[in-house]
């Protein structure tokens, strides 16, 4: 398993994680614009936006993190948040995750982040993801609420 940063050549790929981390999570009743992602995709090429995927042993795209980092509202320490990371079900469990959250915090720490954040928003392995992230060293630092409009 290998990661690196993301590359035009992975978009179609990454496209296709996007649309199962979709169809396997919360947003699954929300709609899904192919579009949209090759907007997101594009943005990774900016400076404050990261991307990196997980390659397995057959050359495929098997997980995804995108990131970004910027000022934190009330100040101008930069803070690093991730907008997903997702692994595909069979490679989960492997490498892959931990090698996705080591690239995206090397990142941050390289681009000043003064903390670096994840959230699990997607309801897909909650539990199992906390454990892995503090597992990692990052802390539980409070609760994510939402319903529905």
């Amino acid at each position: 398993m290998i990661v690196r940063e993301m590359r035009s050549e992975d978009l179609n790929a990454c496209t296709v994680l996007g649309m199962q981390l979709h169809q396997e999570g919360y947003f699954r009743d929300l709609d899904f614009d192919e579009n949209k992602m090759m907007a997101v995709w594009q943005q990774i090429q900016q400076d404050n936006f990261c991307g990196f995927v997980a390659i397995d042993k057959h050359n495929d795209v098997v997980g995804l993190f995108v990131g970004l980092v910027c000022e934190h509202w009330f100040g101008k320490d930069l803070l690093a948040s991730d907008l997903t990371l997702y692994v595909t079900p069979f490679y989960r469990g492997t490498s892959a995750a931990m090698r996705l959250l080591k690239a995206y915090e090397q990142w941050a720490k390289g681009k000043g982040a003064k903390v670096i954040s994840l959230g699990i928003s997607t309801g897909i392995t909650a539990e199992r993801t906390g454990k892995f992230y503090e597992r990692m060293g990052f802390n539980d630092v409070g609760k994510f609420y939402r319903r529905r409009s």
